[in-house]
């Protein structure tokens, strides 16, 4: 999609030292990808924490003698 926007020389000079890209385009495009890649991370950490909660105040009321962060262990490493 072609687009045009004003953006800023400083956040580009600096975003692009960090960045091994050439154009103000791809650069653009890096940011896009790596803020995509972290917003589902985030998203992904929200809803791991969210089922952590919710197995804790089960396993609370049940005598397990099984810690549920070894079950979750068990559950994130088969992903």
């Amino acid at each position: 999609m072609r687009t045009n926007i004003d953006l800023q020389e400083d956040l580009l000079k600096e975003a692009g030292s960090y960045s091994q890209t050439t154009t103000k385009k791809d650069l653009v495009h890096e940011a896009l990808a790596t803020y995509v890649a972290v917003k589902k991370r985030e998203s992904a950490m929200t809803s791991y924490k969210r089922k952590v909660n919710e197995i804790q105040a089960l396993t609370k009321r049940i005598k397990t003698g099984v810690d549920c962060r070894d079950l979750l262990r068990a559950d994130r490493e088969r992903i």
